[in-house]
């Protein structure tokens, strides 16, 4: 969520234990609705993000995905987008 988003799913909290405790207690963070994801991502992060470890896909079911199978048929500049992120990171504030 974070990388896709450049924004800290938890940000509002205040210690770690806000945070493991949100965690635990609450669903799995969301891609927000009002940024435009395709339903293949949106798909393929929310299984990632299953909390239950025996519902959650293994590497080989993750690997037939839709986003999964065209991410892998697609070249990427990883530099360039190592550039990007790093510049966008040192950018923003700390939290």
């Amino acid at each position: 969520i974070e990388l896709a988003t450049n924004a800290y799913p938890y940000s509002n909290c205040r210690s770690d234990f806000d945070v493991m405790s949100r965690i635990v207690t609450e669903d799995s963070p969301q891609l927000p609705a009002q940024l435009l994801f395709s339903d293949d991502f949106r798909s393929f992060v929310n299984m990632c993000l299953i909390k239950n470890y025996k519902q959650r896909p293994k590497y080989a079911e993750l690997m037939i995905q839709p986003f999964f199978v065209q991410s892998r048929e697609q070249p990427v500049d990883l530099a360039g987008w190592y550039n990007d992120v790093t510049t966008t990171a040192i950018n923003k504030p700390r939290r």
